[in-house]
């Protein structure tokens, strides 16, 4: 993925490569994979502090921009940073922008042709303060039209962030907008007892003006690097790009598996090169293991041949007789003479049985170890009596030590049917 870039500013929408900077309808309308900078149309950012655990501050956010009346539809939030202090509260740097708005984007970015991965605004701020500060806070603003993005910060904690605004681009106007700049700054350092080092101030191509004095007293306000960009035919020194430079792929936004496919279109070249010397090593390995191979099997040869001399020499040696067969038909003799025979049998159902039954199929089958017995009839009685003569046949079968492995009784208004099987087995 080449580093292109669509900025979306102030309803305006630019197309950045290299040192080249183009006026586009829409970033839709642009071809190659790009980064997406968006200030969101109707967007808010902010650092607020919640009551609530930090997995649960987003949720907490959506409640409380809601309640301020800062939105009055569904909310979603986009999270820059956050940060737990004990069990139910946290701080937390988001953009919080209407669902429909946002979802828009993820719609489009999925249908594009090429990857696309998404940044707010202020998430290239807040990248650009953990990469400047040397441990100490600093502001990061970005002049551009009549308004001015401001984040307060320091690597690892972040205190302030807001969107100035003037009425208008006049220079009365624009001193306007530096001097709230300077208010909001000194407001953060008095809030929060901290002492904010550097000013470090990012321009757009509608912003070049000199940064005016300002009253901050122990802050040195550095200017930061411009580079040269052509704009319409017209030369502009802008430093903005400066920070876009700096950003982490992995913090934006990508559906489904954008961030992957950018890491391997990163990676490719490198991978490529691994996959180039592995096959170099394996085309080594194997020339050395064919020698290698060649060596062992001269090596085996006279073994080989032995080892058929010592097979015809085994092979004349008288074998001894197999005496498995012989041993599991004996075995199997002694245990089958446990098993009851048929007269057994038909005298231990008959001891269950009563004068009303009629026996309609008697079956035996004996198999190794076990005999297996399929019994079905009639009982010519009414219901109380037969299914108690039956109940007494089960029960007099099993105290023979007889399995009941299936039963079936049916039964009728002067009449009942049974069917059962049996197996009786040896140990």
């Amino acid at each position: 993925m080449n580093e292109n870039y669509a900025i979306e500013l102030d309803e305006m929408t630019y197309g950045l490569s290299k040192n080249v900077l183009e006026t586009q309808n829409n970033f839709q309308t642009m071809t190659g994979c790009k980064f997406l900078i968006s200030d969101f149309e109707m967007s808010v950012s902010r650092v607020m502090h919640v009551e609530a655990d930090v997995k649960y501050a987003e949720a907490m956010v959506v409640r409380r921009l809601q309640n301020e009346g800062e939105f009055d539809e569904p909310v979603s939030i986009i999270t820059h940073w956050k940060k737990k202090h004990g069990k139910n509260n946290t701080e937390i740097f988001f953009t919080a922008l209407p669902s429909r708005i946002y979802l828009q984007y993820i719609d489009k970015i999925i249908a594009h042709n090429d990857l696309i991965i998404l940044f707010p605004i202020f998430s290239i701020l807040a990248n650009a303060v953990k990469r400047l500060a040397n441990g100490d806070p600093i502001a990061v603003v970005f002049r551009h039209d009549r308004f001015a993005d401001l984040v307060i910060g320091k690597n690892n904690h972040f205190y302030f962030a807001t969107r100035c605004v003037a009425f208008d681009t006049t220079p009365e106007q624009i001193q306007t907008l530096w001097d709230t700049i300077s208010k909001e700054i000194s407001f953060v350092n008095q809030e929060n007892s901290i002492q904010v080092k550097d000013l470090i101030c990012l321009n757009w191509i509608d912003a070049q003006e000199t940064v005016p004095e300002m009253e901050l007293s122990g802050i040195n306000i550095v200017k930061a690097t411009k580079e040269t960009i052509i704009h319409e035919q017209a030369t502009c020194h802008i430093s903005f790009p400066m920070v876009l430079k700096m950003f982490a792929p992995m913090d934006g936004i990508a559906p489904q598996n954008g961030k992957l496919f950018y890491y391997s279109d990163k990676l490719g070249p490198f991978i490529i090169t691994a996959f180039l010397i592995a096959i170099v090593i394996l085309s080594c390995g194997t020339l050395f293991f064919q020698s290698k191979t060649k060596e062992i099997k001269q090596n085996l040869s006279p073994m080989e041949n032995r080892i058929e001399l010592l097979k015809d020499r085994i092979h004349a040696l008288p074998q001894d007789t197999n005496y498995r067969e012989t041993l599991a038909f004996v075995d199997s003799i002694f245990h089958n003479q446990h098993l009851p025979s048929y007269s057994d049998i038909v005298n231990d159902i008959s001891k269950g049985m009563f004068n009303s039954t009629i026996v309609e199929l008697l079956k035996i089958n004996y198999e190794d170890r076990q005999v297996k017995i399929i019994f079905t009839g009639i009982i010519n009685s009414n219901f109380d009596v037969a299914y108690k003569g039956y109940q007494f046949l089960l029960s007099s079968l099993q105290q023979d030590g007889y399995i009941i492995e299936n039963n079936l009784f049916n039964t009728k208004i002067d009449s009942s049917r049974f069917e059962l099987e049996l197996s009786w087995g040896v140990k």
